[in-house]
């Protein structure tokens, strides 16, 4: 989900993201706890070791994926001012409503956190190459050499943006006319 919003006085996107984690991922995100290869219970088979080093490295990705992000400044690329992630328990107790940070309970009776949200306050764009397309904003562009033009100017920001994120050693991974800001 993306929401408009106000951070540090300018106008931004909010981005929420929804992380499967579980234990494994929310004890090593925490500092502590059971994380991958280290003893995770009686009864406990390969299957639920193989679940809980997959939800870590998701998390981990996410988490290394965000971070980059928040480093990157180009013209042709989405500025992400902050990111944030905090775990999304099961609560029990209605009385425990009030969001944790990044705190893990294990134990009888407590909540085990299963997902995180990734939140991520980005530079506000109004519209995708999608939307502008689907809109008509574009037009015609072979009917309209100024909406050609302006095709190709776009095309060419958009190989610039990659061409830079190439330059650092990253890929994009998911380049589509939704994803052009």
């Amino acid at each position: 989900k993306v929401f408009a919003g106000v951070w540090r006085g300018m106008d931004v996107a909010l981005k929420t993201v929804v992380v499967p984690g579980g234990a494994a991922a929310a004890a090593a995100v925490a500092g502590g706890g059971a994380g991958v290869g280290q003893g995770g219970g009686e009864g406990q088979g390969a299957g639920a070791t193989k679940k809980r080093a997959a939800g870590l490295h998701t998390l981990e990705r996410v988490i290394q994926e965000a971070a980059i992000c928040t480093s990157l400044s180009h013209p042709n690329i989405v500025a992400t001012y902050h990111f944030d992630i905090k775990p999304m328990t099961a609560k029990e107790d209605p009385a425990q409503q009030h969001a944790q940070s990044l705190s893990v309970q294990h134990g009888e009776g407590s909540s085990a956190t299963t997902d995180y949200k990734l939140y991520l306050v980005q530079e506000l764009c109004y519209m995708s190459l999608e939307q502008a397309m689907d809109k008509g904003v574009l037009g015609d562009p072979a009917a309209d050499a100024r909406q050609y033009a302006e095709l190709l100017w776009i095309l060419a920001d958009v190989a610039a943006g990659l061409r830079f994120l190439h330059a650092k050693g990253i890929v994009h991974g998911d380049l589509k006319p939704d994803n052009v800001l």
